[in-house]
């Protein structure tokens, strides 16, 4: 099955050989809070040394649940200062809310 998707619930469809239903509004709200839930378990980790290593990130925050991906932003980011940036996606939005809560602030 494909899905294509665009902005109005109306326009959600299911496309499998040559015919088409409309997802439900249940699919719908699943898929949007899939959506939200994985936006949720992305960390944007700022004010790193410059010789921190994303296996010290992945170290650091695998203490607080499983990390899908650590990645090391290495240009500098307009409007911060020239210290290391980086992405930890973690595999859920409660692991990734823990690691928020504990290690806000603390990373040096």
């Amino acid at each position: 099955n494909t899905m294509f998707m665009s902005g109005t619930n109306e326009d959600y469809f299911r496309i499998s050989a040559l015919r088409y239903t409309p997802l439900q509004p249940e699919d719908i709200r699943q898929m949007e809070q899939k959506k939200r839930d994985a936006e949720a378990s992305r960390l944007f980790v700022v004010g790193l040394g410059a010789s921190t290593t994303a296996q010290e990130l992945r170290s650091v925050f695998s203490a607080f649940g499983q990390v899908k991906e650590v990645a090391m932003l290495r240009k500098p980011l307009p409007g911060l200062n020239q210290s290391g940036t980086a992405i930890v996606k973690m595999t859920n939005k409660r692991d990734a809310l823990k690691a928020l809560r504990e290690l806000n602030n603390k990373l040096q």
